[in-house]
Order: structure tokens, then sequence, then C-alpha cells
């Protein structure tokens, strides 16, 4: 159950730069609430354009 609730990366599909864009949503509160791991740029690079 660790690795559930402290995963050592994360990956999300369908990210845009709208934002109404639930992926782009999951990420920013992720970072937001002090997310630490890793995020691979080519998951999150339309995040924050």
């Amino acid at each position: 159950m660790r690795k559930f609730f402290h995963p050592s990366s994360l990956a999300v599909f369908g990210v845009a730069a709208n934002s109404k864009n639930l992926g782009k949503n999951i990420i920013a509160n992720s970072l937001e609430l002090g997310f630490t791991a890793r995020i691979p740029e080519r998951f999150c690079r339309n995040a924050y354009e």
C-alpha cells in the first residue's frame, strides 16, 4: 500500500494547456499540495503553456 499512497513518480495522459483540462489540474494540484516525486516532462509539458 505504501507505493500506492507514496508513489515515486506520476504520469498523467491527456494534459493540455486549457485550464479546464482534467490532466492539467491533476498535475497542478499535485504540485500545489507538495508532491515531490518525479513527473516525467513528456507527460506534463503542455500543462504550463
